[in-house]
């Protein structure tokens, strides 16, 4: 294979796990291009942004080496007002399943509601939260896609 400036090789995609963590709110109707994306607050353990060409354009790429690595993002109070969904799409690298806990914590409060996701590696995935979810009235969302 021949690598031009903007290729990678097979040994450097595998050597980092990339993912699109844009973390979008959606609406609860109307186009994708309506989406604000969340801004990333922090890294939780020893996840890490990983420096190179990502395969996709725009994305950015993260590895987590350790169970309970994660990345943070704080919601502004009235963000979510008109948002529906939470969603982002990701492409999982790596020779193993990957589960994402979302968990959200209310600001002074010591509830916690965590939604649960799993990826299995080599393969892209979106993950989409409905907010109505937080209500505490539905115990498993149906599969899509």
């Amino acid at each position: 294979m021949t690598k031009t400036k903007n290729s990678i090789g097979r040994r450097e995609f595998l050597g980092a796990a990339a993912l699109t963590p844009t973390i979008a709110l959606l609406s609860n109707c109307g186009p994708r291009s309506s989406m604000r994306a969340l801004e990333l607050a922090g890294f939780i353990g020893g996840a890490a942004r990983v420096g190179g060409v990502a395969p996709i354009e725009g994305a950015t790429w993260f590895e987590a080496a350790e169970i309970g690595d994660g990345l943070e993002f704080r919601i502004p109070k009235g963000a979510l007002k008109g948002a529906g969904y939470l969603s982002s799409d990701m492409l999982i690298d790596g020779n193993s399943l990957v589960v994402f806990d979302l968990t959200f914590f209310e600001e002074g409060g010591d509830r916690s509601f965590t939604f649960r996701i799993g990826g299995l590696n080599q393969c892209s995935l979106r993950a989409t939260m409905p907010f109505e979810v937080l209500n505490l009235s539905t115990w498993r969302l149906d599969r899509y896609g």
